[in-house]
């Protein structure tokens, strides 16, 4: 059981979870000491600057000259020193994120095998717009009483967007062909956030500028899957979330996130989850009273 638990993680076999996300602007002149990251710091955070310029010394002496499109991943308690340069206000978008397990449980920074990233993304447009997108879902207004257990798919939405920036930054910062991933990424994000509107994709399509036919294609080559499967995904999240924190009878649910049918409804979460909602909704209770039936 020691060797178990133990264990050390590629970070592509675990699911990046965001904590914080937000934008920072820094004034003139302005610095940060190491000592500030290495106390201040307790999780992993990435960083995509948006204009001005600074200057980012490492713990081993290598020095980065920050600027537009620049992207910096720092482990928790990293030592790092921080001075604007610019003559204009530094921003960045930053997001604090820790890795989870299958079973949602944090797993320590030090069982996590992630490469030393920082760089400059090829294609700053895919990079701000999925970050921007995680802000949003961040930040939406309140939802219905009945729906607020969506905060939790929202969440789960985000890790989504955040792991596609993982990859991206770990298969050698190739600039995409063209906006493919910015257009995903955006609609993923308004699906998301709508999820009692019952959607087709020709008119999420024409929602971002696409024809269905380039829509669908944008899709397979960013996630290797149709559309119409990745919306139906999203709705899976957010109904799991219902199930597993609200009162609403399955029923309910299914109407709120717009099911035309409750056997409908049910054929789609079997064929996702590998059991019904009633037996999802079961299993997360016996699982948040420690496993007991």
């Amino acid at each position: 059981m020691q060797a178990r638990s133990n264990k050390r993680f590629s970070w592509h076999e675990t699911t990046p979870m965001v904590r914080t996300i937000s934008t920072s602007t820094s004034p003139v002149g302005f610095k940060l000491d190491a000592t500030w990251f290495a106390t201040r710091v307790t999780d992993f955070d990435l960083w995509l600057i948006c204009d001005g310029r600074a200057d980012l010394a490492m713990a081993d002496g290598l020095r980065l000259s920050l600027a537009r499109g620049s992207v910096v991943c720092l482990r928790p308690g990293q030592a790092v020193g921080l001075e604007v340069v610019s003559p204009a206000p530094y921003t960045n978008i930053y997001a604090h994120f820790d890795f989870v397990d299958s079973r949602g449980a944090t797993i320590p920074p030090e069982r996590i095998d992630l490469p030393a990233w920082h760089g400059q993304a090829a294609n700053m447009l895919f990079f701000e717009a999925a970050m921007r997108q995680m802000i949003a879902l961040e930040f939406l207004p309140p939802l219905p009483r009945k729906l607020m257990p969506g905060l939790r798919a929202r969440k789960e939405i985000q890790s989504r967007i955040l792991d596609c920036l993982l990859h991206y930054m770990a298969t050698g910062w190739n600039a995409p062909e063209d906006r493919s991933e910015a257009v995903v990424a955006s609609a993923l994000s308004w699906v998301a956030s709508n999820p009692g509107t019952t959607v087709s994709v020709p008119d999420v399509a024409r929602r971002f500028g696409c024809s269905p036919r380039h829509f669908s294609r944008l899709f397979r080559r960013a996630l290797g899957k149709s559309p119409s499967l990745a919306f139906q995904e999203i709705r899976i999240d957010h109904a799991k979330a219902l199930l597993a924190t609200c009162a609403l009878s399955v029923t309910e649910i299914a109407d709120s996130l717009g099911y035309g049918s409750l056997f409908y409804f049910s054929r789609h979460f079997k064929q996702a989850t590998g059991m019904s909602p009633t037996c999802y909704r079961e299993s997360q209770r016996n699982h948040a009273d420690g496993g007991l039936a």
